[in-house]
């Protein structure tokens, strides 16, 4: 269990610090993760920026001066600490100024965290691009990127200059513009700060963002003797297929990753690549090609997978067989979490067996580097690698994982909060709801829906919940290799608008809230337990949790659709897929699914705070699960699911009643 406190900050004007680190290490921090970083030898602290009048005045503590005494006061009489991603320079007061400059300890609870407010109020989580949008007076200096290269990291020796890194005192002129740099953070921070209409967290959150950074700290172990194994594994793996394509090309190609060479290579083979990523090489191999095309084809596909590049990043993660940093707090406007570190939000669900003995004896045969063995029982090494990526995650010593995952939950939130009683029956009822849409739409009974027709209403209702167009489902099941015409797509979305009429109906009259919201600023719209609101320059939907989700210089305007009219539609400004700020328009099916998303995520921080008020070591919660461990006998399985759905009281609010529903497994390897 997690001792976080429920204590909310005193945000009290004139009793703030903000504090900003620059530091030198040999690993890097993109790679490692924050806490990895902070703890490794190498790192150690060049510049501390502060101010306690919001960026007026910005004092500068650098390696060699004298402790900041008054620092430290400011510290001692309660002043909050403010920082853009606060967990990096928690990380490094923590694990570097206090055990390595002798710097006074800081209570866990007086952090504050600038970029997590920022995310709660859907602005960038880059200083530079959220001081930016925010109109702050004191942008972040762009001059930081090539001094941060020059001080922060390891250089490479020259014949002139044999030195592994480039140390203040060797060029005090750039090292002072580092300095300023520093300075400009601070005031940047200050800046965006300043732009928060209200800057406490709301509604519980501020409990939510310390538990996930204890989390963070605290990390998940990794089985290393077998992470290495793997990895070992694979190189030979790799070596043997590299040999292989050498000579079945005599040795005009070295390497898979020779894009010319090997496309060239193919011409002569009558194989023509329109490019070289995988969705070309899988599209060259639907045809029938040469034999010898079709292998170095096949040896560049099995060697260019990503999720075998992250046995490599575990080994990179990796600090006394921990994983820290694993999650960023609010990450999505809905305020789901993102992933960080190894990216557990997007590992494979393969898996070599769900059986952990029969995954025992795969990871011993590859201890054993009996890797014949590995591949007559379980087949290809590169996708037994993949399949053992989350059996590398194990529970600490004399524990066993516990682990919960919602059933089904964005397909029941959306029905609870349109009060839909269609979709709510059958959740209810504990029907198949793919297998009742299917059976309602032929006329047939449920036992007489095939696993083929399940696949196509599941496919439909995943799409069609959200308001997709049969156009967009078409397109999204070819892509996924689905069997379905245009014309049942076309058939499945009509029938799902009459089956679910009270869910469609909802999205348009969402949409009619939030654009009569945005039309008069400072009234309050209500619907189904739903608020919408426009103030400060932010639109806001407060949830049914209380929480309220924001979005950024909301108007509405007369905007083209997809296919081709004008409409009259409310658009905020926000990030679109390629990271760039720009007006994004407010659709009905954007509405909806960020509100059922956002319900989701309050629904999973809630079982998450009680499954670890429950005595449980909560480690991680990736899309709609909860993982923890806890001695083998420390509660049966479905005590522990119900903890995971206990509901809150919020819940409750609507006429028609949530069915939220889990399932779970005890096991000793983390698995999906």
């Amino acid at each position: 269990m997690i001792e976080v406190s429920n204590t909310p900050l005193k945000l009290i004007k004139g009793r703030m610090i903000s504090l900003d680190f620059e530091t030198f290490s040999r690993v890097d921090i993109k790679k490692v993760g924050s806490w990895r970083y902070a703890l490794d030898p190498s790192t150690e602290i060049m510049l501390c920026s502060w101010s306690v009048n919001e960026g007026r005045t910005v004092h500068r503590w650098q390696y060699g001066d004298p402790p900041p005494l008054e620092l430290f006061t400011y510290i001692a009489r309660g002043y909050v600490i403010r920082a853009w991603n606060s967990e990096f320079e928690r990380a490094i007061w923590d694990n570097v100024a206090v055990p390595s400059l002798g710097w006074d300890p800081v209570l866990f609870d007086q952090w504050y965290d600038t970029m997590a407010m920022a995310y709660t109020h859907a602005l960038p989580g880059k200083l530079e691009k959220a001081a930016e949008v925010v109109g702050s007076p004191v942008k972040k200096n762009k001059n930081g990127t090539r001094l941060i290269t020059k001080f922060c990291k390891p250089r490479k020796p020259t014949k002139s200059n044999l030195s592994l890194r480039t140390k203040p005192e060797d060029d005090p002129k750039d090292f002072e513009l580092f300095g300023q740099y520093c300075d400009d953070d601070v005031r940047a921070e200050c800046g965006v700060f300043a732009h928060f209409p209200r800057p406490e967290f709301r509604c519980g959150e501020e409990r939510t963002w310390r538990l996930t950074n204890k989390i963070n700290e605290y990390g998940i172990r990794l089985d290393v003797p077998a992470v290495n194994a793997v990895q070992d594994m694979l190189l030979w793996w790799r070596k043997k297929r590299t040999d292989q394509l050498r000579e079945i090309t005599n040795d005009e190609i070295q390497t898979d990753g020779q894009r010319d060479k090997v496309i060239a290579w193919l011409k002569t083979r009558d194989v023509h690549l329109d490019g070289f990523t995988k969705d070309d090489i899988a599209a060259a191999l639907d045809y029938d090609i040469d034999p010898d095309a079709r292998e170095v084809l096949l040896i560049r596909q099995e060697l260019s997978q990503v999720s075998t590049k992250k046995f490599t990043a575990m080994q990179k993660v990796e600090w006394l067989g921990r994983s820290h940093n694993n999650m960023v707090y609010h990450r999505a406007t809905t305020g789901r979490n993102g992933g960080a570190g190894l990216q557990l939000h997007n590992f494979p669900r393969d898996a070599v067996s769900k059986d952990v003995d029969i995954l025992d004896l795969c990871i011993n045969h590859i201890l054993d580097r009996n890797y014949d063995a590995v591949t007559l029982i379980f087949g290809n090494p590169i996708d037994v690698a993949k399949g053992l990526l989350r059996a590398m995650i194990i529970p600490d010593e004399g524990e066993i994982f516990y682990c919960a995952d919602f059933s089904s939950v964005e397909n029941i939130v959306t029905v609870w909060v349109c009060q839909d009683p269609v979709g709510l029956d059958v959740f209810e009822n504990g029907v198949d709801q793919y297998r009742a849409f299917a059976a309602k739409q032929f006329g047939i009974s449920i036992d007489e829906v095939s696993d083929v027709v399940r696949t196509e209403s599941k496919a439909t209702i995943l799409g069609a919940m959200f308001g997709a167009g049969y156009k967009t489902i078409y397109a999204t099941n070819k892509q996924k290799g689905i069997p379905m015409t245009e014309q049942q797509a076309k058939d499945n979305v009509r029938e799902f608008r009459e089956q679910y009429a009270v869910t469609a109906q909802s999205w348009y009259e969402l949409a009619e809230c939030v654009q009569d919201a945005v039309e008069y600023p400072g009234r309050v719209i209500t619907y189904k337990g739903l608020k919408f609101s426009v103030q400060h320059d932010y639109l806001w939907i407060k949830l049914h949790s209380g929480r309220f989700l924001a979005y950024y210089h909301p108007r509405n305007e007369w905007v083209m659709t997809p296919w081709k009219d004008k409409k009259y539609q409310p658009t905020i400004m926000g990030l679109n897929a390629k990271a760039q700020w720009i007006r994004q328009t407010m659709t009905p099916s954007k509405i909806i699914e960020n509100i059922v998303q956002a319900t989701a995520r309050d629904l999973l921080m809630f079982s998450q705070d009680n499954i670890n008020d429950a005595g449980f070591h909560v480690l991680l919660n990736v899309h709609d699960e909860v993982l923890s461990s806890q001695r083998p006998d420390y509660m049966p399985l479905e005590q522990f699911v119900s903890v995971m759905v206990q509901k809150p009281l919020w819940a409750d609010n609507l006429d028609l009643p949530l069915p939220l529903k889990a399932e779970g497994y005890l096991a000793r390897r983390y698995r999906k």
